[in-house]
C-alpha cells in the first residue's frame, strides 16, 4: 500500500474516532405496547397496542367505530347509537380527544368542544354544587322549552356556553397566560376548564400496582423534600376503597369509570355504570326527553359495545421516544427533582403474564401545586390547589400533533416551560431551578421532556 494512501487511511479513522459517541437511546416508554418509531408519524395516537391477538384487534376496531362515530338523537332508525344528550358538549369521543390526542386549548379556540368547565355555586357558606347546572355545563341540547331559540350545528342551545378570556402576567424570562371564564348573568357561578387528555398507554397505567402508588405516596412528608404526593382513595358502589388514578384529580380508579363518566356527562350516553341521565332535578323537561334505551331502566349504550370501546381506549399503544440527544436534559431533569412527582418507570403485569418496565413518567398521585393552579372547583376530594401528576409519555408527539392543545388542567401553557414556570406549591423548588438555568440548559431539559 502506497505512503499516501496510508496517510488516507489513518485521517479517515482519526475522523472516526474523534466522532462522538451516539447518544444512548431513551427505553421503550410503553415496554411490548411501545409502537416502532416507524410509526410514530402519523397524525394520530389511534393505533392498537402491538401485543393484541386477533380477537382483540377485533374489539379495539370494533370499539374504535363507537370513539368514532358520531352519535344521534332517540328515536332515531340506529338504535345502537342513539340517545346523544338531552344534554351534551360533543357527539362523539373523537369530537374531544381528535386522533386519539390532546383536546383543544379556549386559549386557542374559545368555542371549541374538548375543553369542559366544571361548575359550581358560590354562596355565603362556600362553594355548592350548582342546582340547575349541575357538576358540568353542557351548552348544547335536543330540546328547546323556547320555540323561537335558534338551533346551532343543527343542536339547541344548552346550558350557557362560558365567556372565555385570556389573561397575561410577565414571570421570570416569559410571559405566562391563563384562563378565565364566566356565565353572563350568573355572577354566583365559579368555573373549572378542562381540557381533554391524551389517551395513549391507559391500560398501563391501570395496570401499576395500587401497592406501588400507595408506597409512592408521602402525604406527611417524612423524607424531608418537600413533595407529598397522596393517594385519592375512591370509594366504589361495593363500598370497596380504590385508588383513583384517572382525570386531572385522579378520580376514577379504571379506564371503564372514566369512559362511563366522560359518556354521561360529555355525550349524554347512559351506561351500566352511569345510568342516570345529565340532568339535574331543577331540569324537569330534561328528564322527559326520549331515551335510547332499549327498556325503561335499561342502559343506552348496551354492556358488550361499552367494553369495546374501554378495550379500544385501554389498549392504545404508546408511541416511542424520539432520537435525539437529552443526555444533559435527562440530568438536568433529575437534578432539579422533577421525577420526585413525575417518577420515571413501574413494573407492570402485561396480560399474558410477563412482567415489563414501562416509563409515564408519573406517580398518578395528587399533588399540592401552589396557589397560582388552585381550582376553584371542588372534585371528590382533592383539594383545590391539588392535581394529579400528568404522564409525560408521548407529549413531545401530542404536541406535534395538535397545534391549539394547551398544557395543564386547563391548557393555559402553550409551552413545556410555561407549565412548569406554572409550578409552585410543592413543585416551587423544581420551578426555582428551572428559573435558575441558562436559555440553553432550559431548552435542553425541554428537549428532553418533549423526547418521552
Amino acid at each position: 500500500m502506497s505512503r499516501q494512501r496510508l496517510h488516507g487511511l489513518f485521517a479517515a479513522l482519526l475522523v472516526v474516532s474523534c466522532q462522538p459517541a451516539p447518544p444512548p437511546p431513551l427505553p421503550d416508554p410503553g415496554g411490548a405496547w411501545t409502537l416502532p418509531a416507524a410509526t410514530t408519524a402519523s397524525a394520530s395516537f389511534i393505533r392498537p397496542t402491538p401485543v393484541l391477538d386477533r380477537t382483540e384487534q377485533l374489539d379495539f376496531w370494533t370499539g374504535f367505530a363507537f370513539f368514532r362515530d358520531p352519535w344521534v338523537a332517540a328515536p332515531a332508525s340506529t338504535r345502537a347509537r342513539d340517545g346523544l344528550g338531552p344534554l351534551f358538549n360533543a357527539r362523539s369521543c373523537v369530537a374531544c380527544h381528535s386522533g386519539g390526542g390532546r383536546g383543544d386549548s379556549v386559549r386557542h379556540r374559545p368555542d371549541t368542544v374538548s375543553t369542559v368547565f366544571r361548575v359550581a355555586l358560590e354562596k355565603s357558606n362556600g362553594r355548592q354544587p350548582h342546582p340547575v347546572f349541575g357538576r358540568q355545563l353542557q351548552p348544547r341540547a335536543t330540546y328547546s322549552l323556547d320555540a323561537d331559540v335558534e338551533r346551532v350545528a343543527g343542536f339547541f342551545v344548552g346550558e350557557p356556553r362560558p365567556t372565555v378570556r385570556t389573561l397575561t402576567q410577565t414571570s421570570d424570562r416569559s410571559t405566562l397566560s391563563r384562563v378565565s371564564a364566566h356565565v353572563q348573568g350568573h355572577p354566583d357561578v365559579v368555573l373549572s376548564g378542562r381540557i381533554a387528555p391524551a389517551l395513549h398507554g391507559l391500560g398501563l397505567l391501570e395496570a401499576i400496582p395500587e401497592e406501588r402508588l400507595i408506597e409512592l405516596a408521602d402525604p406527611n412528608d417524612t423524607d424531608g423534600d418537600s413533595i407529598s404526593g397522596t393517594v385519592h382513595w375512591r370509594k366504589m358502589p361495593s363500598g370497596a376503597q380504590r385508588v383513583g388514578r384517572f382525570g386531572w384529580k385522579a378520580v376514577h380508579p379504571s379506564v371503564a369509570e372514566q369512559t362511563a363518566e366522560a359518556f354521561q356527562q360529555d355525550i349524554g350516553i347512559t351506561s351500566q355504570r352511569r345510568l342516570q341521565p345529565n340532568c339535574t332535578r331543577r331540569q324537569a323537561e330534561c328528564k322527559v326527553q326520549p331515551t335510547g334505551a332499549n327498556e325503561p331502566g335499561s342502559p343506552e349504550i348496551v354492556d358488550d359495545l361499552f367494553d369495546r370501546v374501554v378495550a379500544f381506549t385501554a389498549n392504545l399503544a404508546v408511541p416511542a421516544a424520539r432520537p435525539v440527544d437529552s443526555r444533559q436534559g435527562r440530568q438536568l431533569f433529575h437534578a432539579a427533582n422533577c421525577d420526585g412527582c413525575h417518577v420515571p418507570s413501574h413494573s407492570v403485569e402485561m396480560q399474558n403474564g410477563a412482567v415489563s418496565t414501562i416509563w409515564p413518567y408519573t406517580d398518578l398521585l395528587l399533588h399540592d401545586m401552589g396557589p397560582d393552579l388552585a381550582d376553584p372547583v371542588t372534585h371528590g376530594d382533592a383539594l383545590l390547589s391539588e392535581w394529579r401528576t400528568a404522564p409525560l409519555w408521548g407529549l413531545g408527539l401530542a404536541l406535534r400533533l395538535n397545534q391549539s392543545t394547551g398544557l395543564l388542567h386547563d391548557g393555559r401553557a402553550a409551552t413545556v416551560d410555561e407549565a412548569i414556570l406554572w409550578h409552585g406549591g410543592e413543585a416551587l423548588r423544581s420551578r426555582e431551578f428551572f428559573e435558575e438555568l441558562s436559555t440553553s440548559e432550559r431548552q435542553a431539559l425541554v428537549r428532553f421532556v418533549l423526547a418521552l
